[in-house]
C-alpha cells in the first residue's frame, strides 16, 4: 500500500490521454493531408482535362484553317452562282430548287440557309467561305466528342477529328459554299442522330431514341441530299 501513489496514478493516466490524443490528432491531421491531397490532385487533373480539351479544339481549328483558308480568296463557281441567282429572285423557279425560299424537291431548304446572310453579304463571297470553314471546323469538333465518347481514348478521338479536318476525305466539299455548308450541317446532324441512338441502345432511354428519330427526320428532310449516309444506316 505504501508503494502505491494515488498522484502517480492519477498522472499516469494524463499522461496515457495525452498520447492517445495526440494519436488521434495525428491521424486527423493525416487523413485531412490525404483529403487535401486527393482534392488537389483531382483539382489538377481536371483543370488538365479542361486545358487539354481546350488545346485539342484549338489544335482542330488551326488544322481546318490551314487546310482551307486559301478558299477564302476563291469566288462563286458552279452552283454558287445559282445560288446567287436565287437569292436575288426568291420567288422564281431556279434549276431543281423550286419556287421560294424553302424550295422544293431533292435540293429543297437548300437555299433557305442562305437568306439571313445575303443583305448582309450580298455578292462578296469571303463572308461564306469564312461560315464554310467554321461549319467544317464544327463538323470536326462533333467527330471529336462522338469517337471520345465509343472509345473513350482521347488520342483516337483527336486523331480522327485531325485527319477529317485536314481535309484528305472529301476536302472538295468545301470548294464552293452550296456543297459546304450543307454537307457540314448534313455530318453534324448525322453524328448526334447516331450519338443519341447509340446512347438510347447503353441506357434504354426512351428519350434518347425520340431525339434520335426526331433528328433523323429533321435531317433527312434539311440536308435531303446530304443525308444518304443516314438512310444506309
Amino acid at each position: 500500500a505504501a508503494l502505491f501513489n494515488p498522484e502517480d496514478y492519477i498522472n499516469w493516466k494524463k499522461y496515457a490521454k495525452k498520447i492517445i490524443d495526440s494519436r488521434k490528432s495525428l491521424g486527423y491531421q493525416k487523413r485531412m493531408i490525404k483529403k487535401n491531397l486527393y482534392e488537389f490532385v483531382k483539382y489538377t487533373n481536371d483543370l488538365t482535362g479542361q486545358y487539354f480539351v481546350s488545346g485539342i479544339l484549338i489544335a482542330n481549328f488551326i488544322i481546318t484553317f490551314i487546310a482551307y483558308f486559301q478558299t477564302l480568296w476563291m469566288y462563286f463557281w458552279i452552283d454558287d452562282n445559282a445560288l446567287i441567282y436565287k437569292l436575288q429572285h426568291i420567288n422564281t423557279y431556279s434549276g431543281f430548287w423550286g419556287k421560294g425560299v424553302f424550295g422544293e424537291g431533292p435540293y429543297r431548304h437548300m437555299v433557305d440557309q442562305f437568306v439571313p446572310f445575303y443583305p448582309l453579304f450580298k455578292t462578296n463571297p469571303t463572308p461564306y467561305y469564312s461560315i464554310g470553314i467554321f461549319l467544317y471546323f464544327l463538323a470536326s469538333v462533333t467527330i471529336y466528342f462522338f469517337v471520345i465518347s465509343l472509345s473513350k481514348n482521347i488520342y483516337l478521338a483527336w486523331g480522327s477529328a485531325a485527319i477529317f479536318a485536314a481535309g484528305f476525305v472529301g476536302s472538295e466539299t468545301i470548294f464552293g459554299i452550296t456543297n459546304s455548308w450543307q454537307t457540314s450541317r448534313g455530318i453534324i446532324m448525322a453524328i448526334f442522330t447516331i450519338w443519341l441512338f447509340h446512347k438510347y441502345i447503353k441506357t434504354q432511354k426512351a428519350s434518347f431514341y425520340i431525339f434520335s428519330l426526331v433528328l433523323f427526320f429533321f435531317s433527312l428532310d434539311t440536308v435531303y441530299v446530304r443525308a444518304h449516309g443516314l438512310i444506309f444506316i
